[in-house]
């Protein structure tokens, strides 16, 4: 349960999370607990993830011993440091990718989600490696349907794009009861476009 959002204008960029955690049907609130957070800062580049807490850890300590891996500036550049990172979660980190149950599933899953903020632009991922890049912005999460009205209602009147981001997680937080208070939040000037 969380809610993550980038948000992005033609110069900065921004990417906001909640904090709130949940064991089985109790949930933590973020400020009774001590990190991981949800965001990642890996290199120049955050990365943003919403699932289990086990994936937070994982990541952490992947991206910590090897950030080499974490190529983040580019759909392409984000689709193989996904393909690349998943061997390793796997056989060192125990990820579970079976998903015998789907019999639909084409591909093997990384088993997570996220958001991730870049001095090439911001994106998502998504448990098969779908990756999508945004021209405004995007939420993820329990608490995305709630962050998504709040950035869209916002979106043109908001210059600061760090301030629209914590205020898109802070309306989640009122709406969603798997969203809570902290926000955490980090911005970053973009690369010159090359258009």
């Amino acid at each position: 349960m969380s809610t993550i959002v980038v948000v992005r204008n033609k110069r900065y960029a921004a990417i906001a999370a909640d904090f709130q955690s949940s064991q089985g049907e109790t949930i933590v609130p973020g400020s009774m607990r001590v990190g991981p957070g949800k965001i990642h800062r890996i290199g120049d580049a955050c990365m943003g993830i919403v699932g289990s807490i086990a994936h937070q850890n994982a990541i952490h300590s992947l991206s910590t011993a090897q950030p080499e891996l974490f190529r983040l500036n580019t759909r392409s550049e984000i689709f193989e440091t996904l393909r690349d990172i998943q061997p390793r979660l796997c056989t060192e980190y125990f990820l579970r990718t079976d998903e015998s149950a789907d019999r639909e599933q084409e591909y093997d899953s990384i088993q997570m989600s996220g958001l991730i903020l870049s001095k090439g632009g911001i994106f998502s991922f998504f448990s098969h490696r779908e990756v999508t890049e945004y021209t405004s912005f995007w939420a993820i999460g329990s608490g995305a349907e709630f962050a998504l009205g709040a950035l869209h209602a916002r979106y043109e009147q908001q210059a600061c794009v760090k301030a629209l981001a914590v205020s898109a997680v802070e309306t989640a937080c009122i709406f969603d009861f798997g969203t809570g208070p902290p926000v955490e939040c980090h911005d970053m000037h973009l690369a010159e476009s090359q258009d």
